[in-house]
């Protein structure tokens, strides 16, 4: 029904005058001639017009709106639906900051957390958490099973014997349970997870306290107020773009990218750069390969992976290149004969309001 009154509008002829008034224009045009092009599924749609009627509701002024509907509906042609949704919150949030301030206080008062005994002896453990509360939580359960993960991957090249392969929720059940165990003064030591929040913002944003930022893992962006309470935190690391850091290109003289090397690719990439999963799931990988190509260690021959992603662009010849800091993706031409280059990396499922 949503997608239908799109189309209804984009087709309702123009007032006799045919002046292109307000009156006279479809609202949603590059949304309504996607559609009926056939670039766009209907659920991704329907998606894009209610984020535009809230944002018209909102007051958003009318070229505004127009112009950021356009540079949305180009960004989610071709994403899967997940995508389209965290592309159309963060721009939502850019548009009206404030919006999203109050979201978060409402989010923050409903927060909860229950334990429901079962019959079979069983606890059911059910929470809801804002943003802020639950980066760290997050965090903290993504970096246990991707160590758990890459331990047995690193026995099982050694050869030693493994059980079976425990399931990511398992590994977040034991998690939680050893994060419970040390709260109630546990002496063992940290168990080799470390884990780090981080939030990226603007310098001005990070001074004023106004706008959105970003945390990772997380799917739709938080506001400035709330990146700054986070920020205060020590287990927290503010990004802030624009300030200076250090020497991040080490050339030839190392073959593992650095921890604030690997920061800076997820600054970039802000996760896998090809299937966009989150950080913490991810490699720095060498574009071009360190025994093969005598590839360095530097920005300009880094990119974020997942190990889906890597094996899949090394199997199927995948090109990969960085062009003005964004990462771009050359399919094989079993998959497009012409070899069209693809975005990816964050500035695939991003746009600036």
């Amino acid at each position: 029904m949503t997608v239908g009154r799109v189309l209804a509008d984009a087709e309702a002829p123009v007032g006799g005058s045919g002046a292109a008034d307000e009156g006279a224009r479809p609202r949603f045009e590059h949304l309504a001639a996607a559609v009926t092009g056939g670039d766009l599924s209907t659920e991704a749609s329907a998606l894009i017009a209610r984020v535009l009627e809230r944002l018209i509701a909102q007051g958003c002024e009318s070229e505004q709106l127009r112009d950021l509907e356009g540079r949305v509906v180009r960004k989610a042609i071709g994403l899967p639906i997940t995508k389209v949704r965290r592309l159309l919150a963060h721009a939502e949030a850019q548009v009206n900051p404030r919006e999203l301030e109050a979201r978060e206080a409402q989010l923050f008062e409903e927060r909860f957390a229950s334990l429901r005994d079962e019959p079979d002896g069983s606890v059911t453990l059910t929470a809801r958490l804002d943003p802020a509360s639950a980066a760290p939580v997050r965090a903290f359960l993504d970096g246990y099973v991707r160590r758990t993960f890459q331990e047995r991957r690193d026995a099982v090249a050694a050869g030693a014997a493994c059980g079976a392969a425990p399931q990511a929720g398992q590994l977040r059940a034991d998690a939680l349970t050893w994060l419970a165990r040390h709260a109630q003064g546990c002496e063992a030591e940290h168990g080799g997870v470390k884990t780090t929040v981080v939030v990226r913002l603007g310098l001005e944003e990070l001074r004023q306290g106004t706008g959105v930022a970003e945390v990772d893992g997380m799917a739709i962006p938080v506001s400035a107020s709330t990146a700054r309470r986070l920020a205060a935190d020590a287990e927290v690391i503010p990004v802030v773009l624009g300030g200076a850091g250090e020497v991040l290109d080490w050339g030839r003289r190392k073959r593992l990218f650095t921890r604030d090397q690997r920061q800076a690719l997820v600054e970039r990439d802000g996760g896998c750069a090809k299937c966009h999963a989150p950080p913490d799931w991810c490699e720095a990988h060498h574009i071009r390969w360190w025994e093969r190509d005598s590839g360095p260690t530097d920005l300009a021959n880094g990119v974020l992976l997942c190990t889906r992603c890597h094996h899949d662009v090394h199997r199927d010849g995948w090109g990969i290149e960085v062009r003005d800091h964004k990462v771009w993706f050359t399919p094989p031409r079993s998959i497009d004969p012409a070899r069209t280059p693809v975005l990816g990396g964050r500035a695939r499922i991003q746009v600036d309001a």
